[in-house]
Parts: C-alpha cells; sequence; structure tokens
C-alpha cells in the first residue's frame, strides 16, 4: 500500500526508525489539500495536519512510500490512529501519473490554532522537504514557523540526531 508522508515522517530516516521496511518510491503532490500546523499532540506542542480545502489553488507536496501491512500497523500505533489522526484516501499526482495514497489526516477533536511546534519536530520535516526535493516555497514557509524547545531533551536529542547533517 502506499503512504503519502507530509510531516515528519517525509525524512527517510525518521520513517525508516518506525517502519524499517518502508520503501521510499518518489514525491508527489495532493490537490485540494494544504499543510497546517494545527494539531494539538499530547505532548504539548502542535503537529503537522493535512487539511481538505477542495481548492484546486491548494497542493500538499510530500513523499509517497510503499508499505506492508505490518509496516502500516506499526505507524498507525505511532501516529496514534483513531486518537490524534484518522485515515484519508486520495489520488496523489506524480510525474509518473497517479498513485493511491492513504495519509494521516487530523482527528477534528484535537485541532488547536497558535500552537507552534517543537523545534525538533519542524526540523524534521523542513530535512524531508529538502531530502525530497519539495517545492521551494514550502520549504521557505517551514522556515519561517516559529517553534518551541521540546522540554524532554532526551526525546529532542534522539529526533535531533535521525538528522543527516546536509539536511539541516
Amino acid at each position: 500500500m502506499r503512504y503519502f508522508a507530509y510531516g515528519s515522517n517525509l525524512l527517510t530516516a525518521r520513517l525508516a526508525a518506525r517502519v524499517p521496511h518502508a520503501k521510499f518510491i518518489h514525491g508527489g503532490h495532493i490537490a485540494g489539500w494544504r499543510f497546517a500546523f494545527n494539531l494539538r499532540s499530547t505532548d504539548g506542542s502542535a503537529k503537522a495536519n493535512a487539511i481538505n480545502t477542495n481548492s484546486p489553488q491548494d497542493a500538499l507536496h510530500g513523499a509517497i512510500y510503499e508499505l506492508d501491512e505490518l509496516g502500516k500497523s506499526l505507524l498507525d500505533q505511532f501516529e496514534d490512529l483513531g486518537g490524534a489522526y484518522q485515515i484519508a484516501a486520495e489520488t496523489a499526482e506524480t510525474e509518473h501519473g497517479h498513485d493511491n495514497v492513504f495519509l494521516y489526516v487530523g482527528n477534528p477533536i484535537r485541532l488547536a490554532q497558535g500552537l507552534p511546534p517543537y523545534d525538533w519536530y519542524l526540523a524534521l520535516i523542513l530535512a524531508g522537504a529538502r531530502e525530497h526535493d519539495l517545492p521551494a516555497d514550502l520549504v521557505q514557509m517551514l522556515q519561517t514557523c516559529p517553534t518551541i524547545p521540546d522540554p524532554d531533551s532526551n526525546r529532542a536529542t534522539i529526533n535531533w540526531n535521525l538528522i543527516p547533517a546536509h539536511l539541516r
């Protein structure tokens, strides 16, 4: 099955730490969706979310990975399926045509405005956007997002260490 990553799982190293058999296929975008940091996490920060706008001007850019059933089950646990996120099925446009994909979309009861992400979390997304050569306007938007430091320095260190130096 094909998974459309747009948040921290954009970075191959991050996804591989969670789902070792995930295989990057190619980049793509989903028309009528946009990126936001508006999902309240249980750790006190904002997480990435995909918002369906149905507007042809909007596009959610990301990376498409191949997962097996075990990989999806593992990822469902990491993404708190049923709590933080729900599943959406969409069609992604790629340079090779169209792919039927699934993506994690924020549970409406967990939406929050004005809550920033942790610095390492944003850095994972930014590194993934660079790794997969996503559009410059997305990279620029990510570079200007406000962040907060994670009070859990151990969690922060583990996540910062996933980012290769050339993608920081």
